[in-house]
C-alpha cells in the first residue's frame, strides 16, 4: 500500500512572511515580535533575514513603470552617443531621477547619489538585472543604430510612455 504525505501545519502566505520581513528590516518590530504577529515562524524570518531570501529591496527607488521608462530613455540615449561605459549610463539615469524629482514624480533621491552625481553601483546592478538591460560597447555602432532607434520607438509606443 502507498502512503501519501499529508502536511501537519498549514504553509505560511508569502505576503505575511514580506510583511513580518520588512518590519524587522525597518526596526519597527523585534524578530519574535514580528513572527508573532503576523503567525510566521521566528526560525523562518531569522533564516531568511541571514540569508537575505527575502525579496524587499531597499534599493528600491522608481516604481516599476518608471524603470520602464528609465530603461527605454537610456536605450535612446546610448543610440546617439557610442562608446558609452556603464558609468556615462549610471550619470544619466541620475539626471533622469533628479528630472523625475523635479516633476513631483518620486519622493526622493538617496544622498549618495547627490553626493556623486551619479546612481548607485548596487542600484545600478539590480536595475539592469532585474530588467534584461545590458551594456555592450559593440552593440551602439552606427550601422546599427536605425534599427535600434526603429526598436526602441516601437517599444515607446507599445508601452505608452507619456514624457518620454
Amino acid at each position: 500500500m502507498l502512503r501519501t504525505y499529508r502536511r501537519k501545519t498549514a504553509p505560511v502566505s508569502p505576503e505575511a512572511i514580506e510583511r513580518a520581513m520588512l518590519d524587522v528590516s525597518t526596526k519597527r518590530l523585534s524578530l519574535s515580535r514580528a513572527a508573532k504577529m503576523h503567525n510566521v515562524s521566528r526560525s523562518t524570518l531569522g533564516r531568511r533575514r541571514k540569508n537575505g531570501e527575502h525579496k524587499f529591496h531597499k534599493n528600491k527607488i522608481f516604481s516599476p513603470s518608471l524603470e520602464n521608462n528609465l530603461c527605454l530613455r537610456l536605450i535612446a540615449f546610448s543610440l546617439t552617443k557610442t562608446g558609452l561605459s556603464n558609468l556615462d549610463l549610471r550619470r544619466k539615469s541620475y539626471k533622469i531621477g533628479c528630472s523625475f524629482l523635479k516633476r513631483g514624480v518620486i519622493d526622493k533621491l538617496p544622498a549618495s547619489w547627490h553626493l556623486r552625481k551619479l546612481a548607485g553601483y548596487e542600484w545600478w546592478l539590480n536595475f539592469k538585472k532585474n530588467l534584461d538591460f545590458d551594456v555592450k560597447k559593440s552593440q551602439w555602432k552606427d550601422s546599427g543604430a536605425s534599427i535600434e532607434l526603429c526598436i526602441v520607438c516601437e517599444k515607446i509606443h507599445e508601452k505608452g510612455a507619456e514624457d518620454f
